[in-house]
């Protein structure tokens, strides 16, 4: 999902991306001197870190690490939660998988462990359908190379795709559970016990990328026959992925929401401006207003191989000289093994050895 404003805490989430967020790291401007008259205001400090870098050790009080060398000699990981809502109307939320990354021979190895059935599985964490815009074509990435950068590493996808991650790490020893990670456990967890360390990935694309997260069969051969057809005056689009019916005001370039056939689905959305666009040989539109919260979570559609996808544009993250965040990023919250396996002890689930 894409926020929009100050960047939620990671105790409500672990994954998010941020784009266009309010000014959170603003530079300030250094005087020196003697009175007023002689008075000399020194230009802003030249960062040392690149800007993913700064906001990462700014906002969640991290220290700088180098990520490669983390990555080449200890496993992260990630919970996953599994959420059920009981008949009495209750919630209860347990832990059924969790993950876990490292860099062997300079390739990025993403596991996922399977709680249920007790196994590993040796596949990437992201979606199977998801698809990157190349230079010629929609095309699933590869398992990707990690090239050391400063401290950072860059994710070498092939396929012209390449993202950059930066972290930090932060001793969690003591520090109550709900602080670092959001929790619905039916009782209070005790603190992380010592040892205990979280590291704050960010990812970045580092130039504009167009990212598929999914796509639906579709007998429409480009984005003008399928807009031309779903107009205001044409059929409604009924989509999965929105809460909210929709259609095109062609002469307007905008999206236009109707109400939910089901009538207690409140549908309370505005209209979004659109653009089409053409990228090399491929139809995109691509959406140009958002909503701050918003269910219709999609910022372009592409239709290719037979596929209406859905998707979202990723740009470099960047700090103007105001301090303003620009671009997008995703955050992850990993754990080391000592905070996994606290998680572990009190959800009732083996550890890991």
């Amino acid at each position: 999902m894409i926020y929009t404003g100050t960047p939620p805490n990671p105790a409500n989430c672990t994954m998010l991306m941020i784009k266009h967020a309010t000014a959170l790291l603003a530079l300030s401007l250094a005087a020196c001197g003697g009175d007023e008259d002689n008075t000399v205001v020194q230009p802003n400090p030249v960062p040392t870190h690149p800007a993913l870098s700064q906001f990462l050790l700014k906002e969640y009080k991290s220290k700088e690490i180098n990520l490669n060398t983390l990555l080449s000699n200890e496993l992260l990981y990630q919970e996953f939660f599994l959420i059920e809502a009981k008949r009495n109307g209750s919630i209860e939320t347990s832990i059924n998988r969790y993950s876990s990354i490292s860099s062997k021979d300079n390739l990025l190895d993403e596991n996922q462990f399977d709680l249920i059935n007790s196994s590993w599985k040796n596949t990437a964490i992201n979606n199977d359908e998801a698809q990157y815009l190349t230079e010629d074509n929609w095309e699933k990435r590869g398992k990707a190379k990690v090239i050391a950068k400063g401290n950072d590493v860059i994710l070498d996808y092939g396929n012209n795709a390449q993202v950059l991650v930066s972290a930090g790490s932060r001793d969690i020893s003591h520090l109550p559970v709900v602080e670092i990670k959001y929790t619905a456990f039916k009782t209070a967890l005790p603190a992380f016990p010592a040892g205990s360390q979280a590291y704050y990935l960010g990812y970045s694309p580092l130039k504009k990328t167009y990212y598929s997260s999914f796509g639906n069969p579709t007998a429409f051969a480009s984005i003008d026959e399928w807009t031309n057809y779903h107009t205001t005056t044409g059929v409604n689009i009924a989509a999965k992925s929105s809460v909210c019916p929709f259609q095109f005001d062609l002469g307007r370039k905008t999206i236009v929401f109707s109400s939910n056939p089901d009538l207690s689905v409140k549908c309370d959305k505005k209209e979004q401006k659109y653009e089409r666009i053409d990228v090399k040989q491929h139809q995109l539109l691509v959406i140009t207003e958002t909503d701050k919260v918003r269910n219709f979570n999609k910022d372009f559609y592409a239709i290719a191989n037979g596929r209406l996808l859905e998707g979202y544009v990723q740009e470099p993250f960047e700090l103007s000289p105001s301090g303003e965040t620009l671009g997008t990023f995703r955050l992850e919250v990993k754990l080391n093994k000592i905070a996994l396996n606290h998680l572990l002890k009190y959800s009732g689930q083996p550890l890991v050895q």
